[in-house]
């Protein structure tokens, strides 16, 4: 509720923040009212038991700038469509779909750029890929802002090629990154989470099964465990062996009991 009610206020402070001006009152005060509602919202995840975010993961410096690095990602590929979109429509006169055209050369690279980035980064590590796709977003940002109504589509396909070329290396690595430096268990912490709690809850039932079938040392008898544990085409075997092992002592539990008869009749003779 809280990170909801945050973000509505900084979107609309956004919507209306050229209408009513940035430094009018209305615009502070919910811009304001933002920063507070994700103040409250981040103080409250340190006391929930099941945190939506924890914030313990941003200890980790690899993590925290894996994120910084998705947020300017997104602010880039969300901001670059948005302007370019009404460019294309409101200053060459485009239609829809001739604008949707005239972007495939950024979804194209990003298609082709995504599994080069990842080779890239299994042989150098996420660092350089990464320097390098915001180097490139940064140049194609750059001459974006250049774009003029004189523009020809071969210039803009440039521009628009270079953008989705430097985001795959961003997405890619920025996910590595993130996904590499999560904290153990921060997921899946034992008694915080449900999955946790019916872990525990296994564990603490059968991780001792000797003591519910009455065996010594918390073990079963080899015998019965391979019997258990053989596949499906050996379990006829596994079972032979069990049956053998019981006749085997049910045989010497007979000669036992015979041999205890025969001592009694020749003490009473």
């Amino acid at each position: 509720m809280l990170l909801s009610q945050a973000m509505f206020c900084l979107i609309w402070s956004l919507i209306k923040g050229s209408e009513w001006g940035w430094g009018d009152a209305r615009t502070l005060g919910f811009l304001g009212a933002a920063l507070a509602l994700f103040l409250v919202f981040a103080l409250s995840q340190k006391n929930v038991r099941e945190p939506l975010i924890p914030l313990a993961m941003f200890r980790s410096v690899a993590l925290s700038a894996g994120v910084v690095l998705m947020v300017l990602m997104a602010f880039a590929f969300m901001g670059g469509l948005f302007f370019v979109t009404f460019y294309l429509q409101n200053v060459h006169g485009m239609s829809p779909v001739d604008s949707g055209l005239h972007l495939l050369p950024l979804t194209a690279m990003m298609i082709v750029g995504s599994p080069l980035a990842g080779a890239a980064i299994t042989k150098f590590g996420p660092r350089v890929p990464l320097v390098g796709g915001m180097v490139c977003v940064a140049v194609a940002m750059f001459g974006m802002s250049r774009l003029t109504v004189g523009t020809g589509t071969l210039t803009m396909s440039l521009w628009f090629a270079l953008l989705g070329f430097g985001l795959a290396p961003v997405m890619v690595g920025a996910t590595e990154v993130i996904v590499g430096n999560a904290p153990d268990g921060a997921l899946r912490c034992r008694g915080r989470t449900p999955a946790g709690r019916d872990a525990g809850r296994r564990q603490s039932r059968y991780g001792r099964p000797g003591r519910r079938h009455g065996h010594q040392g918390g073990r079963e008898p080899r015998r019965q465990l391979e019997g258990r544990r053989a596949p499906a085409g050996g379990r006829g075997a596994a079972g032979a062996g069990v049956l053998r092992h019981r006749g085997r002592h049910a045989a010497g539990a007979a000669e036992h009991s015979a041999g205890d008869r025969r001592e009694d009749h020749g003490g009473r003779a």
